[in-house]
């Protein structure tokens, strides 16, 4: 499966617009239907490509967490933005994100808000390529022929696999939060 946005815009995340005067319930279902959202992608029985085409913002950046791999346009940007705008990163940020690229590094990127170049998100290993924007969709379709020349059947292994730390991480929604 590959996940990708319009062009310049891979996903946002959540609306500026509803942070000056929250609507509490439309604020819950947001945060519900992100945390299903990541953990469809997680546990989606198929490996989950994130074709990042532009930014990545705060939950956009999240969905690029939970994809199995990313490929990155040159032109593409990654961070998160939860206290730049007064929220917190709600999916992965938090806990997966130390996962793939390192405790501090996470932290770095959850609580400064930085925005990182697909080169800096290449370095970091928040993506597996970087490649021309003209190039990404060849790019990203060679990938998946990859993946389907593979048997499915071992598909499920090395995703479920024990990451660093020795398990793999919970989802948010498995941690037992609730709004």
């Amino acid at each position: 499966m590959v996940i990708t946005g319009a062009p310049g815009a891979f996903c946002a995340g959540g609306s500026l617009r509803t942070l000056g005067r929250p609507d509490v319930a439309a604020m819950r279902e947001l945060y519900r239907s992100s945390l299903r959202l990541f953990d469809a992608v997680r546990q989606c029985p198929r490996p989950v490509i994130a074709a990042v085409n532009g930014a990545a913002a705060g939950g956009g950046n999240e969905l690029v967490i939970a994809c199995d791999l990313a490929v990155a346009a040159r032109s593409a940007t990654f961070g998160q933005t939860g206290p730049r705008v007064g929220s917190a990163p709600v999916t992965g940020a938090t806990n997966v994100l130390g996962v793939q690229i390192g405790e501090k590094r996470a932290k770095e990127m959850a609580l400064l808000c930085r925005r990182y170049s697909a080169e800096e998100a290449l370095e970091l290993g928040l993506v597996n390529r970087v490649v021309p924007d003209e190039e990404l969709v060849p790019a990203v379709d060679a990938l998946v022929a990859e993946l389907a020349a593979l048997s499915p059947a071992t598909w499920r292994s090395p995703r479920s696999a024990p990451t660093s730390g020795g398990t793999r991480p919970a989802t948010p929604s498995a941690t037992g939060w609730a709004c």
